[in-house]
């Protein structure tokens, strides 16, 4: 399978380099010609150049859109147009284009489109869920403290820090949460409540990441010290699971769905309109 990969950073490259590794070819594409220039001589991989201004007619069977949040739209607008199978890194965009993604999905899609919340195949996460499965979940919290800009930089891309660190959102809507019931939103952090699930995000603080459940007969606990404690083989997964689900439509998948990676924007946009997050 021929893989369009847009955006050779960090997450560009892992994806390119793990869909080598699952046996598909990768082809690059950047804005910045030394990054797909790097990508490709150290992945051994196709590169379209940055003046060509047209990737998608290498007419790939799968994309993957690893570019800065900002301009993920324009890409999915040219594979959901192009009918071609999905993968768009989180988080799905920016706030202020919601009401454009919501349109999209009202579109005829592709037979898959996943957004990359790869948290939900990381290992301890995963025991966490079956655990919780089958168990009335009396309580959980999904808990957070992180700089994103200890990775992204304070460059003209950097992203909406909320955004950033929204994969505890997607976690707590995985293991079930109920709607937005309550939120406490200060200036470098927030906190909350979906029902019985609670979600505490501070994007100040040194990193550490816990996870928490707790059900009529099972209890447990996840705790991360640093991010690379998380492990890498949840990327490669989630982009085995991406491929999956294109050669067997019927494949349920644990994957984030393009209506998933909305109602995720969805909340940070509800969260923000509560007190301006800087």
């Amino acid at each position: 399978m021929r893989v369009l990969i847009l955006g050779c950073g960090s997450a560009g490259r892992r994806h390119a380099a793990n869909a080598k590794l699952l046996g598909h070819e990768a082809i690059v594409f950047d804005v910045d010609e030394a990054a797909s220039t790097r990508a490709a001589i150290a992945l051994s991989c196709e590169r379209i150049p940055t003046g060509d201004g047209r990737p998608w007619a290498c007419h790939p069977d799968a994309a993957v859109i690893a570019t800065p949040a900002a301009v993920h739209l324009d890409d999915a607008r040219e594979a959901v147009r192009r009918g071609i199978p999905v993968y768009i890194e989180k988080p799905l965009g920016i706030i202020e284009q919601l009401a454009e993604w919501e349109a999209l999905a009202t579109r005829p899609l592709p037979s898959v489109v996943y957004v990359g919340y790869q948290l939900r195949f990381q290992d301890q996460a995963m025991a966490l869920r079956l655990g919780a499965v089958g168990n009335r979940v009396r309580g959980a919290s999904f808990s957070l403290a992180c700089d994103p800009r200890q990775w992204r930089g304070l460059r003209a891309t950097y992203a909406d820090p909320l955004l950033e660190c929204s994969h505890e959102i997607d976690l707590a809507r995985w293991f079930g949460a109920s709607d937005l019931t309550s939120a406490d939103v200060r200036e470098h952090r927030v906190v909350l409540g979906f029902g019985s699930v609670g979600v505490d995000i501070d994007w100040r603080a040194p990193y550490a990441r816990e996870w928490r459940i707790e059900g009529e007969h099972f209890k447990g606990r996840a705790h991360f010290d640093r991010p690379e404690a998380l492990g890498e083989a949840m990327y490669l997964d989630a982009l085995s699971e991406f491929f999956a689900a294109q050669a067997a439509p019927e494949h349920r998948s644990r994957a984030a769905t393009l209506a998933d990676g909305i109602e995720a924007l969805r909340l940070c946009a509800e969260i923000r309109q509560l007190k301006a997050v800087d």
